[in-house]
């Protein structure tokens, strides 16, 4: 969710919006509207500013080293003051079964650098739980 505030003219607002909520999240030059980090507790992380490109075999090869990226998103609404929407992120591999860091950074949205702990047992069981999709 955003808001336009004080002192964001039009113009500069759907420039945000188009950068945040678009098709293309990194659609310009190199500007993104933010990212997110995972800290493992081995201090090992993966960032959504790796930008890794996708894969077009399937079953994908394994990745080397964590990754953390955007998937899509959707849910979106808004005006031109004020919006929201949501995407969903892919981490791999499993965190382990402890505490670890995710940490959001915003600057487009003068959102500071921000830290969550997250529960790793809480993740690894509900992976557990998972079912194939396909049979």
């Amino acid at each position: 969710m955003a808001s336009r505030g004080d002192g964001v003219d039009k113009s500069t607002w759907w420039d945000r919006h188009e950068l945040m909520f678009g098709h293309h999240h990194r659609s310009r030059a190199g500007q993104s509207p933010g990212d997110e980090v995972v800290r493992f507790p081995d201090g090992s992380k993966a960032t959504t500013v790796d930008d890794r490109a996708d894969f077009d075999e399937w079953p994908p090869p394994r990745p080397e080293g964590p990754i953390l990226r955007r998937n899509g998103g959707g849910g979106g609404s808004g005006d031109d003051r004020f919006v929201s929407s949501s995407w969903s992120l892919w981490l791999w591999p499993l965190p382990p079964p402890e505490p670890f860091e995710f940490a959001v950074e915003w600057p487009l949205y003068e959102v500071p650098l921000t830290f969550t702990e997250l529960d790793g047992a809480a993740i690894a069981a509900a992976a557990g739980r998972a079912q194939p999709y396909w049979p």
